[in-house]
């Protein structure tokens, strides 16, 4: 006799009561979870907020620059739990997200702390203290100065940020909403073409002030308008490896003191706001958790950083270094490695490199050069001024009649050769001033220029009105006679246009033509019987 048994179904895992230890653990894990989450957040409200307004360079020079300030955190150990999407995210951190491959360029630079070697070999955790907000423009040109306006007011605007662990949006301040503070600016020169370093020194200078002046300061120099404003200014000279080309083009050590000590002239006015570097386009990979390198230290002190947080705490006594110490360190001796700091250089210093170089001298001159701009005046307004010729035009020598004005301008303008409308008129050689440029590129010439064709030239004449008119008249005026005496002299046609083709005989010309009309087809004899036929009309 068979038995059958019944059984109960078993209950899945998910569905059956939590034991009491299992809710100790759910309790513990979320508590865990939503202190992880709040220091997420202290971390976030404590980060230092900079801006850095990169200006010039190419967009691979540029990153190239951006990429020796990154301060990635230390290598973390790897874990069975985490997946691939949070490992990807770990080692994303502290990489430079930059997008500059257009007129204007935005980026992000995240800092983080070092931090000790734990057990194992691994680093210890590490925090991110700083994010940098990168902002690039490739020439000094004066549609950028709106956006310029805008970029160095300082971060007014409040971003929201995606929280990755609980997908809430957290409101970030930036810093400089909080202080006022502004933005630092870097501008990029290379060594590749060191005969354009005033000229181009002298651009984005004139262009800054622009952007920084208020409505008071329309009447201020270039330099008051910089030094009022309190920004922080870093001149970087990249490529000094093109020095061992300057050398086999007959440099000498004279020629490159010379152009250390005109830069480092030419910054002395933003005193003490000012720093003046030289870096190599490769510089050595950098690891995660060193010391900061010299440009990190004038860099980020230009941005007001604390440099005790990014930097690595002294071994044996896990303190940090002292804030002199940490300081960017001078060297105007190795032209390979120039640093000028914020607050060092003076005129004195400057002068100790070669007796025969005036800083005195080359700073009037360079004052000389700042006052004449190399950008439009700003266009006045429509209710003040209705005319909008040029005033007082410059009158150039040229083939052209008495009282002609010719105007000559070069096929391509760019801000670095400004047009002639642009300028105020050239005076005499006993009225000029000195110029720090004319001194600069007389004695730093580019090897390569007698390569390169000269642009054409475009020549346009512009005559008086009323001697334009005159003539005119009169030449209207023959053209009248002329066709009155025409009109005179030879007898009236009886119609206006082609003579027909039987009175020239075209037609007989031609021979036997065949051509179809609606389907049916013609030549020469039956096309003249048909049109006999039209002329005779219907017969009754």
């Amino acid at each position: 006799m068979a038995t059958t048994t019944a059984t109960r179904p078993s209950r899945p895992l998910h569905d059956r009561p939590l034991r009491p230890k299992e809710k100790r653990t759910e309790i513990w894990a979320s508590l865990l979870r939503q202190t992880r989450q709040a220091q997420a957040r202290n971390r976030s409200n404590a980060l230092s907020h900079r801006s850095l307004v990169l200006c010039g360079g190419s967009p691979t020079d540029q990153r190239q620059f951006l990429e020796t300030l990154t301060r990635p955190p230390p290598a973390l150990p790897p874990r069975r739990d985490a997946d691939q999407r949070e490992r990807d995210r770990e080692g994303q951190r502290g990489r430079l997200v930059l997008s500059n491959g257009q007129a204007y360029g935005y980026g992000t630079l995240g800092l983080w702390s070092a931090a000790n070697v734990g057990v194992g070999g691994f680093a210890g955790e590490s925090d991110e203290v700083g994010r940098v907000e990168c902002h690039t423009f490739p020439q000094a040109e004066v549609g950028f100065e709106g956006v310029l306006r805008r970029v160095l007011a300082g971060g007014s605007k409040v971003r929201e940020e995606v929280d990755e662990e609980d997908g809430r949006g957290l409101e970030q301040r930036q810093g400089e909403a909080g202080t006022g503070r502004r933005p630092a600016v870097t501008i990029l020169l290379s060594w590749k073409e060191p005969w354009l370093f005033l000229d181009q020194l002298r651009a984005w200078l004139q262009l800054l002030a622009r952007a920084l002046a208020t409505a008071d300061q329309a009447d201020e120099d270039t330099m008051t308008v910089l030094t009022e404003s309190k920004m922080s200014i870093n001149v970087v000279v990249q490529h000094v490896e093109a020095q061992q080309v300057l050398e086999r083009e007959r440099w000498t050590e004279e020629t490159f003191d010379y152009v250390a000590q005109v830069l480092r002239t030419a910054m002395l006015p933003l005193h003490p706001a000012s720093s003046l570097l030289y870096v190599s386009s490769s510089p050595p990979a950098h690891q995660a958790g060193p010391a900061l390198s010299q440009t990190q230290r004038a860099v980020f002190q230009a941005l007001d950083l604390d440099l005790a947080t990014l930097s690595p705490k002294l071994s044996g006594s896990g303190a940090t270094a002292k804030v002199e110490e940490l300081q960017a360190r001078h060297n105007v001796v190795d032209r390979m490695n120039i640093l000028v700091p914020q607050g060092w250089d003076s005129v004195g210093k400057i002068r100790l490199l070669s007796e025969d170089f005036s800083p005195e001298e080359t700073l009037s001159a360079w004052q000389n050069d700042l006052a004449h701009s190399v950008f439009p005046a700003p266009l006045q307004n429509s209710s003040e001024t209705s005319d909008t010729r040029p005033q007082s035009p410059q009158t150039m020598t040229g083939a052209a009649r008495p009282g002609e004005e010719v105007f000559e301008a070069s096929a391509t303008t760019s801000p670095l050769e400004p047009t002639e409308d642009s300028l105020p008129p050239t005076p005499s050689k006993a009225q000029q001033k000195p110029s720090a440029i004319t001194s600069y590129t007389t004695q730093i010439l580019d090897p390569n220029a007698h390569k390169r064709p000269n642009p054409p030239a475009i020549t346009s004449t512009v005559r008086p009105e009323q001697d334009f008119l005159v003539e005119m008249k009169s030449e209207l005026d023959a053209l009248a006679a002329k066709d009155r005496s025409t009109a005179t002299t030879q007898p009236s046609r009886p119609s206006i246009g082609l003579p027909s083709g039987e009175s020239t005989g075209a037609l007989n010309s031609l021979g036997d033509v065949s051509f179809n009309v609606g389907g049916v087809s013609y030549n020469t004899n039956s096309a003249e019987q048909a049109i006999e036929r039209l002329k005779r009309g219907p017969v009754n």
